[in-house]
């Protein structure tokens, strides 16, 4: 099963979409790749 971890970024996510880190869905960001959706994940549960 595979899970969807969004983000909701605020305004702040010019220099993560333009390093390739996120896509964007207004203003939902989804992470390019398993490995910062993992990070993310960890990130904000701190």
């Amino acid at each position: 099963m595979h899970q969807s971890a969004n983000l909701i970024l605020n305004g702040k996510s010019a220099p993560i979409e333009s390093m390739g880190l996120v896509t964007l869905d207004g203003n939902q960001a989804k992470p390019s790749y398993q490995l910062y959706r993992l990070y993310f994940r960890l990130a904000v549960a701190r």
